[in-house]
């Protein structure tokens, strides 16, 4: 049985199966291919389709073209569409936008999007369509979202568990240069402040490589530094403690003996004053100097 071309000019039908409903010099030749119409979009894979356009391929088996300019859906399995879309792995989707640049993956089951406007995933709207939520990373490759960004951190999940030495991080911080800058992409009008990533992975020695800094590996680091500083705080607490309570001890010390010096001063002015029996007239005859001393003891008491 022959292939069936729908019509338009230029249009044939391929295998048996194969469809080409019109268009201008398009060509269903894999088995059950289509063509939907446009202008010269051959469809050669086995049940490969390009809907429309013009100078679309799809070569692979299953492959799928949605239209657009000179787009190549040359893996089994792969989708194309935009302009100068190249999906040539198997399972791979391509979407490019309007720059008059190839755009291609040769990695297989790839989901790869050229969008040079950003990108925009909207998850709510109100009554009137607005939008309400959504994700949007910009032409800096800056990702916006009015939620939160959640890491995955469970324990199930992870292996090679190690014990950090908080200290240790908290002086690989200190000495970590922090810098303020902005990225080229965003001129100078948008400042950052944070440290280079061969900085902090060379201090570090974390991450998948020297050019990013995982947020799970920044908050880390913080973290531990914070513990590490705690730690030391906690000590340097108990430090001061320890020289109060020393303090007060000596302080308690020199108050006895204040209190036992002037007890032994009391007893000496009253031996010095107080004439013993039988020694009234040996008192008379005390020398002058002594009896000045015994008032200036008295008069030196508190």
């Amino acid at each position: 049985m022959g292939g069936r071309a729908g019509g338009g000019c230029g249009t044939p039908g391929g295998a048996s199966g194969t469809t080409g409903p019109g268009g201008v010099a398009n060509g269903g030749t894999g088995g059950a291919a289509a063509v939907g119409g446009g202008a010269k979009n051959p469809a050669a894979g086995s049940e490969a389709t390009v809907s429309g356009g013009s100078d679309n391929i799809a070569n692979g088996s299953f492959a799928t073209v949605l239209g657009g300019f000179e787009n190549f859906a040359e893996g089994d399995y792969s989708l194309a569409a935009g302009r100068l879309a190249r999906a040539n792995a198997q399972g791979s989707f391509v979407w490019a936008d309007s720059q008059d640049f190839p755009f291609s993956t040769n990695t297989q089951n790839l989901f790869r999007v050229r969008a040079t406007g950003g990108i925009g995933l909207v998850t709510a709207i109100d009554s009137s369509g607005n939008v309400t939520k959504n994700c949007f990373i910009n032409t800096s490759a800056n990702l916006s979202c009015d939620g939160t960004i959640n890491g995955g951190s469970d324990r199930a999940s992870k292996e090679n568990f190690t014990t950090v030495d908080d200290r240790r991080v908290l002086q690989k911080v200190a000495a970590l240069p922090i810098e303020e800058w902005n990225y080229k992409s965003e001129g100078r009008a948008v400042h950052h402040i944070g440290p280079m990533a061969q900085d902090f992975a060379q201090a570090f020695a974390v991450g998948a490589d020297d050019k990013h800094i995982a947020m799970v590996d920044a908050d880390g680091v913080a973290l531990a530094a914070i513990k590490g500083l705690y730690a030391m705080l906690r000590e340097r607490d108990r430090h001061i403690a320890e020289l109060e309570a020393r303090e007060k001890e000596t302080s308690l010390q020199l108050s006895r003996m204040e209190a036992r010096h002037r007890d032994e001063m009391r007893a000496l002015a009253t031996r010095l004053e107080t004439p013993r029996t039988g020694e009234a007239a040996a008192r008379m005859q005390t020398p002058l100097a002594t009896r000045r001393l015994a008032g200036q003891l008295r008069s030196a008491q508190p």
